[in-house]
């Protein structure tokens, strides 16, 4: 069976150097991007990417979320999905603009790889629980001192001090990078983050 194809094998190391170089990516993204490119290749049996059909994106999209995962043996989870298929419509954008490629591929066709439902699910973002004012008052011991018409400094220092653990806790516990969004649901302050937005060490 056919592991490779050398036309494509030239074009895709185009195409990593331009994401290394001009893109500023790094190893661990370039290795995703070569892993869903692959992906597709084995698809297609290693055919041409000069021979590309818009069939060939539909047939793909439809395998992959049909996919088990090698290491648990389950279907691929929808994140994953997504990002293989965004791989691969940058790389299909990029391809439709080189030479030998433009009258091959439009624009247009890049389009076949966007995941057709349930895109929600892999962008939906995760609740994080947030302590209630409640708990903040109890933890700075609010309701045990007795009320003062003027606090003492020493006091006041001492909260002011308990106040900063707390906020420089929770933001040792916040994702690098996430564009979290705060908010109050239920009597509740939420801060809800998504996933994509992330940064977890080692990557994902």
């Amino acid at each position: 069976m056919r592991q490779h194809n050398a036309e494509n094998e030239r074009v895709k190391r185009e195409y990593l150097i331009y994401l290394k170089a001009a893109k500023g990516l790094s190893e661990a993204s370039l290795d995703t991007v070569a892993k869903a490119i692959h992906r597709y290749e084995v698809s297609t049996k290693f055919r041409s990417l000069r021979k590309f059909h818009v069939a060939q994106a539909v047939a793909f999209r439809r395998q992959l979320s049909e996919t088990d995962s090698s290491e648990a043996g389950k279907p691929l989870s929808k994140a994953t999905v997504l990002q293989t298929l965004n791989a691969l419509r940058a790389f299909f954008l990029w391809l439709a603009g080189q030479p030998g490629y433009r009258s091959r591929i439009s624009y247009s066709d890049a389009d076949y790889f966007r995941l057709s439902e349930d895109t929600r699910i892999a962008k939906a973002g995760r609740e994080r629980p947030v302590p209630t004012l409640e708990q903040i008052r109890g933890v700075l011991g609010h309701r045990d001192r007795p009320a003062q018409p003027r606090p003492d400094r020493l006091y006041t220092h001492d909260r002011c001090a308990r106040w900063r653990t707390c906020l420089a806790e929770a933001q040792a516990r916040r994702p690098r990078g996430g564009k979290g969004v705060a908010g109050r649901s239920g009597g509740k302050y939420q801060v809800l983050q998504d996933l994509h937005d992330m940064v977890f060490p080692g990557g994902r």
